[in-house]
This record gives structure tokens, C-alpha cells and sequence, in this order.
């Protein structure tokens, strides 16, 4: 799996800020569906790591973009607890259950 990670130049420093990766979602109808996690980095002192966004890449044009617009736009104003943005494109979003 690949993690594309969004970074912020910080002085001299490019500080880690958010990822995106791609989830392989069963939708128990036979076929996986792909979804674009955003995800905020946490920092040094705030600790807050948590899920963004959420974008459906499957059948959803320039999900890749749309991602890495949340991720950049995003990050500053958003507090963990605050509900992830959903971008379903034409394909509904999967509902996500813990699998034991």
C-alpha cells in the first residue's frame, strides 16, 4: 500500500501534516470498492491523529485530487471528534463494520 504524505514547510523543516491511503473495501457483493482515507497528522504537544475525510474513489473522477484537497484544506480547522467530510462521488460510500 502506498501513503501519500502531505507536508508544510515549517521554517527550515517540512513537518508531516496529513496522509492519504486507499482502502480496499469489501461491500459483501463480491466486489471491493476503493475508498480515499484523509487522515490529520498529530503533533507534537496536540497528539490529535484522526480521520478527515472520507472519498470514494471508485467511480469518483479526480478522487485523487479531491483527497488532496481535503488534506491541504482541512488540517488547520479541524478538530478530532468533528464528524470526516464524505465525497461518495456516483458509488455509495460502504458501510464500515469492525470485522472480529
Amino acid at each position: 500500500p502506498t501513503i501519500e504524505w502531505r507536508l508544510e514547510q515549517r521554517g527550515e523543516n517540512r513537518v508531516p501534516v496529513a496522509t492519504i491511503h486507499r482502502w480496499f473495501v469489501s461491500t459483501g457483493e463480491g466486489e471491493d470498492v476503493q475508498v480515499l482515507v484523509v487522515e490529520k497528522v498529530g503533533q507534537p504537544f496536540e497528539r490529535d491523529g484522526c480521520a478527515m475525510a472520507y472519498v470514494m474513489a471508485t467511480g469518483n473522477p479526480n478522487s485523487n485530487e479531491k483527497a488532496r484537497n481535503y488534506a491541504d484544506n482541512l488540517v488547520h480547522g479541524f478538530s478530532c471528534g468533528d464528524q470526516p467530510a464524505i465525497d461518495a462521488g456516483t458509488v455509495p460510500m460502504p458501510d464500515f463494520v469492525r470485522a472480529e
